[in-house]
């Protein structure tokens, strides 16, 4: 009989398989749990089933699953996608095992709920208000804010459904296409947030927690556009050095926005504005980044977030004894959203080949296949790629950032 130890992630999607394959790496058996009847939509091509030594899936009964997982002498719980958050803090909280605990945990997903928790403890936070009417949500905006503000689903992510909008017109198509939709996590919205709009640049701060310390692992600058119908568009990330003024405030800021939330362990990933009035949280997740690339971060910082995660539950020792110093930045990098101006069905993909030419190309993950419908790019569901650019400096990455767009142009043919 086997008595090794094994651990769990909740929701294998995305990110998750970077957890995944490095906990085998260490001879640690994988159970998956699945925080719902049926599997993600949008997702479920990413999640590596057959990898796992067991799938448990949740209906309703944290005791139910728990006791399962006791059988299976697991000994620590990872969210591995955003869905799983919550359940993968009920779980640890009921095996009695590193657990950033259940009082919070509805504040670590909703959006609105998160503001209000920053607020409570002192901190800077998005005026906002959540409606399901859409007459009382332009009433506010008239009598509490100003336009442009910002709709957005309570608990959804890249950029789903969230609109700037400028007016009561816009606010109202908006809404309704919130209230008519679900998120692109397969849930129903019965009620939509309406917030201000920040004004700055954004930035991105993620983190590894071990029994309330906190390591900021890697921060980086975000170019977006805004199209003129209102939609975010991801342009780039700018891997940044760990020192400068404004790395000063954000990690200031995050730390604090760590410890509000009640996130001692495992990862975050924050994203901040940086105002006129001081850093401002538009959202957190408890969780890997999304786009996190482990190969790239360990060439460019010696370290990535998802092992120092593992570090972090299963290896105190190692986790501090990497942490005493903050990160150095060895090379530069920045992370390109490959954008769709075109549609039609995708006969041929030129990009696959022409983006690995460039000097400083270091990755790439190509979100569409052959026969795939190619759709114009409004949000980060609707990107095509992304690609990584490593450099000595920061003029090599410039160069082929203006190459690679050229490229992309004609990097997908349709028909």
């Amino acid at each position: 009989m086997d008595t090794s130890p094994s651990c769990a992630i909740v929701d294998g999607y995305g990110p998750a398989n970077h957890l995944l394959p490095m906990l085998q790496a260490r001879g640690i058996p994988v159970v998956h749990v699945q925080s719902s009847d049926t599997r993600l939509r949008l997702f479920a091509g990413s999640l590596m089933r057959d990898r796992y030594v067991s799938d448990i899936v949740f209906r309703g009964d944290v005791e139910e699953v728990a006791n399962r997982l006791r059988s299976l002498r697991v000994a620590a719980v990872f969210a591995g996608f955003e869905t799983g958050v919550e359940l993968a803090d009920a779980l640890s909280t009921a095996l009695k095992s590193d657990s950033n605990g259940v009082a919070l945990s509805r504040a670590r997903r909703d959006k609105a709920a998160m503001a209000d928790a920053l607020r409570a403890a002192g901190l800077r936070a998005p005026r906002g208000a959540v409606f399901t009417e859409i007459d009382a949500a332009c009433g506010w905006v008239h009598q509490e804010l100003a336009y442009p503000v910002v709709v957005k689903p309570l608990a959804s992510g890249g950029t789903d459904a969230v609109r700037v909008c400028g007016s009561d017109e816009e606010l109202r198509a908006a809404a309704q296409r919130v209230l008519s939709s679900s998120t692109i996590f397969d849930t129903p919205n019965e009620a939509f947030l309406v917030q201000e709009f920040l004004r700055g640049r954004e930035y991105v701060v993620n983190t590894v927690s071990c029994d309330g310390f906190h390591f900021v692992s890697d921060m980086w600058a975000y170019d977006k556009r805004l199209t003129p119908e209102g939609h975010i568009v991801y342009d780039r990330d700018v891997l940044l050095p760990f020192s400068g003024e404004e790395q000063e405030q954000l990690r200031t800021y995050a730390l604090k926005v760590l410890d509000a939330l009640g996130i001692r362990f495992g990862p975050a990933h924050a994203e901040i504005m940086l105002t006129e009035r001081g850093p401002v949280l538009v959202e957190i997740g408890a969780r890997l980044a999304g786009a996190t690339n482990p190969q790239t971060d360990t060439v460019c910082l010696g370290h990535n977030q998802a092992e120092l995660t593992l570090d972090a539950y299963l290896d105190k020792p190692r986790f501090f004894a990497r942490t005493r110093q903050p990160y150095e930045l060895r090379r530069r990098c920045i992370r390109v959203s490959v954008p769709s101006m075109q549609e039609g069905i995708i006969t041929a993909i030129p990009l696959a080949n022409t983006a690995k030419e460039l000097p400083t190309f270091a990755w790439m993950r190509i979100k569409r296949a052959i026969g795939d419908r190619l759709p114009k790019t409004v949000d980060l569901q609707t990107e095509v790629a992304l690609v990584d650019l490593i450099a000595e400096t920061s003029d090599e990455l410039e160069r082929d950032y203006r190459r690679l767009l050229e490229l992309a142009r004609t990097g997908f043919v349709v028909e």
